[in-house]
């Protein structure tokens, strides 16, 4: 297995949610040499599946490129995962983080935790492997205060001053539209849409959005749309609901916090509509890949980390 007292690089990262296995092999530099993917988030496995699981891969990425080391992210750390590690709370730094890595036991691997920091309305509000992502922004931008957006089933908008995490807020924007889409009236205008994108219903939809009425009194538009209107194309109706929900939670997050620029972090297809939103809205917006990120502020906190031990 792992050893101490071994080369710190490349290091094995494994983002390891509640749907999905990435890993990645990382250089110094953040540069990735390595990234695989796999539906084997910690919701398909027993937990005590899960060392197991590590170990097949680790033992193949040894093998291949010497690496040693790892930092596991995301849901891994959590009640469903390896070990439930308790959070951090936000103000934070990248070198306190660093310094409050999860040791597992037997191994030179780390979980990160995650962080728990006050909303945008001051509620407590939470994420698990944002945050690594927060400081590969921070790497990749050269920047030291951030708003960034980062849009999933759950997306996180993370306030960054002086290079601490100050704070989180969290939309189930993702989730929304799959509750819709699956368990509602709309379903029938929704099914099927699968994963076909059309621009002029987004768009549409966007447009919709900036009425300010929010998606709980615009949603239902997608309805008499279809049989009034006659506006049925499931692929056509699933974007315009889609440009409802995005548009509406852009909105949301302008009038919050105020700002003209944030920075979007995500894998480049979701990452695009955000953007759209945002040019909308009047917005500027820097895009960043998900995986680049992660990457980035792994390395950074792997660093940090054994600058503390030598």
């Amino acid at each position: 297995m792992i050893k101490s007292n071994t080369p710190h690089w490349p290091l094995a990262v494994f983002d390891w949610g509640t749907s999905n296995l990435r890993v990645y092999v990382v250089e110094a530099s953040g540069k990735i040499l390595e990234r695989k993917e796999w539906p084997l988030g910690v919701k398909f496995s027993e937990p005590s599946q899960l060392p197991m699981r590590f170990t097949e891969i680790m033992e193949r990425l040894e093998a291949q490129f010497c690496c040693q080391y790892a930092l596991l992210i995301g849901m891994i750390g959590s009640g469903m995962g390896w070990r439930d590690v308790p959070m951090l709370h936000g103000p934070l730094s990248i070198a306190e983080h660093a310094s409050r890595l999860f040791p597992l036991d037997g191994t030179d691997a780390y979980i990160v935790p995650g962080v728990t920091a006050p909303s945008v309305v001051g509620l407590t509000d939470m994420m698990r492997g944002e945050e690594t992502q927060a400081y590969g922004a921070l790497r990749l931008l050269q920047k030291s205060n951030l708003l960034l957006c980062m849009p999933g089933t759950h997306s996180k908008w993370v306030s960054l001053k002086d290079n601490l995490i100050h704070g989180i807020t969290t939309s189930i924007t993702g989730e929304l539209f799959e509750l819709l889409s699956n368990n509602s009236v709309l379903h029938e205008q929704l099914r099927d849409a699968g994963s076909s994108f059309d621009q002029t219903g987004f768009r549409e939809g966007l447009e919709i959005a900036k009425s300010g009425l929010g998606a709980q009194n615009l949603a239902f538009s997608v309805r008499p749309r279809a049989l009034v209107n006659c506006k049925s194309i499931q692929a056509n109706a699933s974007s315009y609901l889609s440009g409802i929900l995005i548009g509406s939670e852009i909105l949301a997050m302008k009038t919050a916090f105020g700002v003209s620029e944030i920075a979007i972090i995500a894998e480049m297809g979701l990452a695009k509509l955000y953007e759209i939103a945002c040019g909308t809205f009047a917005i500027s917006a820097m895009v960043l890949d998900g995986a680049e990120a992660v990457c980035a502020g792994a390395s950074k906190l792997h660093s940090a980390h054994h600058a503390l031990k030598d």
